[in-house]
């Protein structure tokens, strides 16, 4: 899903609208569950993102290119890239 100083870290996210919001959680390969806090679908097809893990809150801003995402994730201390694809 991304990568950060200790190696890659992988991992899955699923986006749902209800209600007429966007919603998500990340499932990570650790087997650790996470709502994403906001979900945003801004102009030019950019995806942002908020992620509370609990002990800070990272930042995910993707453009979105048909089934593919490239981006990046971070906070304050720094950010590191971001690449996937859709899954249906």
């Amino acid at each position: 899903m991304y990568f950060s100083r200790q190696g890659d870290l992988t991992g899955k996210f699923k986006i749902e609208k209800k209600e007429g919001k966007l919603h998500g959680e990340v499932y990570t390969s650790e087997g650790e569950t996470f709502t994403f806090s906001k979900v945003e679908l801004k102009e030019d097809d950019v995806l942002y993102m908020e992620l509370n893990t609990g002990y800070e809150i990272l930042e995910i801003t993707l453009t979105v290119k048909g089934k593919a995402y490239e981006g990046t994730v971070g906070n304050e201390q720094g950010s590191f890239p971001m690449t996937g694809e859709k899954i249906e």
